[in-house]
């Protein structure tokens, strides 16, 4: 009985905390992109919602599904704030063309600590800073992880009249619902996973 009742705790955990996940993070880009004041409710929202994915790896699940979900959440995560920047860029954003005057390639290097037994990983992040000039004179350089055009060409850039956002690529604006749609399939699937995991950890013919 009392395992009946973990397994049952364990399903509504796999569910509910995909989603309570998305809200935050939509809530706290809603938020920063509304100029919400003040900044700390935010902040602690992206907090929480980091606080939630990691602690999404301790569900009493299968390891494979449990694994595979972590991973689709890890886009979940990513894929939200994207989303919600695309989405009110849609709504109130502004369109300009202009010109790649300059491409200024950054690295960044990160350095992940796993536990006493793990050696720490380093992975070098890329980014490209591209001055402009543009149409609308209050856009003057975007940053990127890839080309948005080379030295000399021209590219078209949304900018948010109310300076709560960067500026973006027309192209990611434009690919708004396309997005929105496949965060929506990977969160879908992480729960299913996650509710598999659980099931097959309590039910194993096989032990």
């Amino acid at each position: 009985m009392l395992e009946d009742w973990g397994t049952g705790g364990n399903l509504v955990v796999a569910v509910l905390q995909p989603l309570l996940l998305a809200g935050v993070l939509t809530a706290s880009t809603a938020g920063a992109a509304a100029g919400f004041e003040p900044q700390w409710p935010v902040g602690a929202g992206f907090v929480v919602a980091g606080l939630l994915w990691v602690g999404s790896i301790c569900l009493y699940a299968r390891i494979g599904p449990l694994g595979l979900s972590c991973l689709l959440l890890l886009f979940v995560f990513v894929g939200t704030i994207i989303v919600s920047a695309t989405g009110v860029m849609s709504e109130r954003g502004v369109r300009t063309t202009c010109v790649v005057t300059g491409i200024d390639k950054q690295t960044r290097t990160v350095t992940t600590y796993g536990s006493q037994n793990q050696a720490p990983s380093t992975t070098t992040e890329t980014y490209y800073v591209h001055a402009l000039d543009c149409a609308a004179p209050q856009v003057t350089s975007i940053t990127s992880g890839g080309h948005v055009a080379e030295v000399g060409g021209s590219a078209d850039i949304d900018y948010d009249p109310e300076g709560q956002l960067g500026p973006m690529p027309a192209g990611l604006t434009d690919s708004h619902d396309t997005l929105r749609f496949w965060v929506y399939v990977a969160l879908g699937a992480a729960v299913l996973l996650r509710v598999i995991g659980v099931l097959w950890e309590w039910y194993d013919p096989w032990l």
